[in-house]
């Protein structure tokens, strides 16, 4: 039990010492959207996939009659690490 205390503890030391990653712009492209009935709302939302020339892809689900974008349409995002993020304006009207 002490083993995993310490194993934690260490952790815990190396992981206050890591930094956030930074924030950059880059483009993606629409890979797939779906448009239909979402369990979360009562009206129907469209499902935007899309994926950086590095392959990391990110995901964004909006109100189906703001879709403003098709497949294959380049998009800003912001990378964080892996992780894309969608520019708030894209593919909205």
């Amino acid at each position: 039990m002490r083993q995993t205390e310490a194993l934690c503890a260490l952790l815990a030391l190396q992981l206050a010492g890591c930094k956030p990653q930074p924030i950059t712009q880059d483009y993606a492209e629409v890979t797939w959207i779906f448009v239909g009935n979402s369990k979360y709302t009562t009206s129907k939302s469209a499902t935007i996939m899309f994926r950086n020339a590095r392959g990391f892809v990110g995901k964004r689900i909006i109100p189906a009659e703001q879709l403003n974008c098709k497949e294959h349409d380049t998009i800003k995002v912001h990378v964080q690490g892996v992780v894309l993020t969608m520019d708030e304006g894209e593919c909205i009207r």
